[in-house]
């Protein structure tokens, strides 16, 4: 049985970072920064279905990671979310928002591009399944989708507690069966399954207060409780 076909987020190969391809200014390509190198765990804890790893802040090369500019404490964070709460329990129609993505087929081949909020992305067929790697991965931009929504909802969550944390790195990543998409086997699942999320965090949080971290983050990310309901699918007939 052939091995499942790892992805990652940010796009890009095992233990890299990803950055704007200049070059191809038409659309959005990521390539890998091969510049960057992972750091070492000092201690790791799991917590949950998602993997919370507590770690130094040093390199293996010995330069500093990225810093990380210091939050809103948790006193503002209320402040700034009351008036939505208020207004949300004396109205619950108005907790319902609208949110949408728009995509079309104007680049040639396989592709589809999505009008996305840094730009156009060009997502096209995986290396696994025929692609020739210049296009996105909607499976990297399904985990990169995530990782954004969970990052927020740490870092919104851990305000709240009045954690601090002195630096933090998000990393997802997921296996797919390409059969399961080439038809090649039904008995092949078709979806990015398991994803994992792990939060390396430096911080002096007790391993209990890690452990409410990240199941605050698992219930109140949106995102990641959307993942358990597929999506509904219609097509219909353009007018001329």
């Amino acid at each position: 049985m052939p091995s499942a076909h790892r992805l990652r987020a940010p796009h890009g190969p095992p233990g890299s970072l990803s950055v704007p391809d200049t070059k191809t200014p038409d659309h959005h390509v990521c390539r890998p920064l091969t510049d960057f190198v992972p750091r070492t765990d000092t201690k790791t804890e799991a917590f949950g279905r998602w993997i919370v790893s507590v770690q130094g802040t040093k390199s293996k090369s010995g330069g500093d990671t990225l810093p990380m500019h210091a939050p809103i404490d948790a006193a503002a964070l209320h402040a700034l979310q009351a008036p939505f709460k208020e207004l949300y329990r004396d109205d619950p129609d108005e907790a319902v928002v609208s949110v949408s993505a728009r995509a079309d087929w104007r680049d040639p081949g396989v592709t589809t591009s999505v009008d996305a909020w840094s730009g156009r992305v060009r997502a096209g067929l995986h290396r696994a399944t025929g692609g020739d790697g210049y296009d996105a991965c909607s499976g990297d931009m399904l985990l990169e989708a995530v990782l954004a929504c969970a990052g927020v909802t740490m870092r919104s969550v851990a305000t709240s507690m009045g954690l601090t944390i002195r630096r933090a790195e998000l990393d997802a990543e997921a296996e797919f069966d390409a059969r399961g998409t080439l038809g090649i086997d039904r008995d092949a699942p078709v979806g990015i399954t398991p994803i994992t999320i792990t939060a390396t965090l430096d911080t002096d949080a007790t391993d209990e207060e890690l452990a409410r971290l990240a199941k605050s983050t698992e219930r109140y990310c949106v995102v990641g409780q959307t993942l358990s309901t597929p999506p509904t699918l219609t097509i219909r007939r353009a007018t001329r």
